[in-house]
């Protein structure tokens, strides 16, 4: 697949503007959609646009259930295809700057190990030389490094939640990623977090805390952002932070996916059964659509000298692909250090899959979804490229369609004169002549 600019924007001029067709068989149900070979993302525009996302999140939810909910009363299976994330990249090496400086600073060490020339990559330990600061449990650990002989620790901070990777820049600055728990209006259950092993199973937010260092014994946390989201991988370039968020949608709490009031036959007696499963449906849906656009997209927050403030959705900077996606959110979240009081934010509606990053553009991939399964179904990939080369925004360019699916980001590259190359694997379903 050529994704050089100028072809880039020749697709984009192309592609279509609807979804495939959806058929329907003998029995009025509806099929699986077909793949759309002429994919791209549609933002939601105008002063229409948070109800529109309103109705977009919840047609799709309802969809999502009446699908789970058919397959179960017709007694068919569901199936849908996630994907896991991710892709990118590096760090230069300072030099020492005139005769002498040896004596001062070293003339080399370790740096993280990165995929793409230029671009820097999270790790859990990071150092410039003279310091080391690296992560272990909650706490980041911050020690002086050289001279070596007065290698020490020099204070410690600890970090909410469950510090995952973080970043060292060139003014002082290490951006920690952690992953915490908040309570959502749909959320079911509150859960007690103050034990570590929370932040892996039961976070729903990602937590980002920006720490000055200029003086190592006294570090001092200048901002702290908590956005709804699980954290998937995140890049630097400068001073912008590019960070991957993800959520696969909750349903409201009462939502059910099995009827209640059954008797002792009543999976035997499909009239019973239908009838069941039917009101069920109804009422999930009436529960889906009772929901505000607050509680499917939640705040972030943004503290910052004590003081708390929101940080809303803007509707504008979502957008829908025109093809069949699973329901769910990936989220490209831009942070200028130079500007660290705002966040941009360029979110897909769809579920996530691999992302791939170089110096200049942001790769989104994601899976079709055929809703269940049906013998000729073949695994394809929609991919959407971003332009990351504005340090305050990502902008999007273009889509594509891929056969496949994709492994990981060592399965990407992006060549020096912008080709983006892809390596996938195609499954198709067969039919089971073992149980026909």
């Amino acid at each position: 697949m050529d994704f050089g600019t100028n072809r880039w924007r020749l697709y984009a001029a192309l592609a279509g503007l609807g979804l495939a067709g959806i058929g329907c068989s003998a029995d009025n149900k509806p099929q699986p959609p077909a793949v759309n070979s002429r994919v791209q993302l549609l933002a939601f525009t105008g002063t229409n646009a948070c109800q529109d996302l309103e109705q977009y999140i919840e047609d799709t939810a309802v969809r999502d259930m009446r699908n789970t909910l058919e397959s179960y009363r017709d007694e068919t299976y569901s199936w849908g295809r996630g994907g896991p994330f991710f892709g990118e990249d590096a760090a230069g090496t300072p030099t020492a700057s005139a005769a002498g400086a040896a004596k001062s600073t070293p003339t080399d060490y370790t740096t993280t190990n990165t995929q793409v020339s230029g671009v820097d990559e999270a790790d859990f330990v990071k150092n410039d030389g003279t310091r080391i600061f690296a992560l272990s449990g909650n706490t980041l650990n911050n020690s002086k490094s050289w001279p070596a002989a007065d290698l020490s620790i020099q204070s410690k901070l600890e970090i909410e939640g469950w510090p995952r990777e973080m970043f060292l820049d060139e003014h002082n600055r290490v951006v920690v990623f952690s992953t915490v728990w908040r309570q959502y209006a749909l959320d079911s259950q509150v859960v007690d977090c103050t034990a570590r092993y929370c932040g892996y199973w039961y976070s729903n937010t990602a937590k980002i805390t920006v720490v000055d260092y200029s003086d190592l014994a006294a570090p001092k946390v200048t901002h702290e952002y908590t956005l709804p989201g699980t954290y998937n991988n995140s890049r630097r370039g400068g001073e912008s932070v590019r960070v991957v968020l993800s959520s696969h949608f909750q349903m409201p709490p009462l939502v059910q996916y099995w009827p209640d009031n059954q008797t002792n036959n009543w999976w035997d007696d499909k009239p019973l059964r239908v009838s069941l499963f039917n009101a069920l449906i109804d009422k999930n849906e009436k529960l889906i659509r009772d929901q505000a656009l607050s509680d499917w997209l939640p705040n972030g927050k943004l503290t910052t000298n004590g003081v708390t403030t929101d940080l809303p959705f803007d509707c504008h900077s979502f957008s829908r692909a025109n093809a069949s996606t699973h329901l769910g959110t990936v989220g490209i979240v831009t942070l200028n250090l130079a500007k660290p009081n705002q966040l941009n934010q360029s979110v897909v509606m769809a579920e996530p899959g691999e992302i791939y990053a170089s110096a200049s553009n942001l790769y989104v991939a994601n899976q079709h979804w055929w809703w269940w399964p049906a013998p000729g179904q073949k695994d394809t990939t929609y991919l959407h490229k971003f332009d990351i080369s504005q340090p305050d925004q990502a902008v999007y360019v273009a889509s594509g369609t891929l056969e496949g699916s994709i492994v990981d980001q060592f399965s990407m590259d992006e060549s020096d004169k912008g080709y983006f190359r892809v390596v996938t694997t195609v499954s198709e379903r067969v039919p089971d002549v073992m149980n026909p």
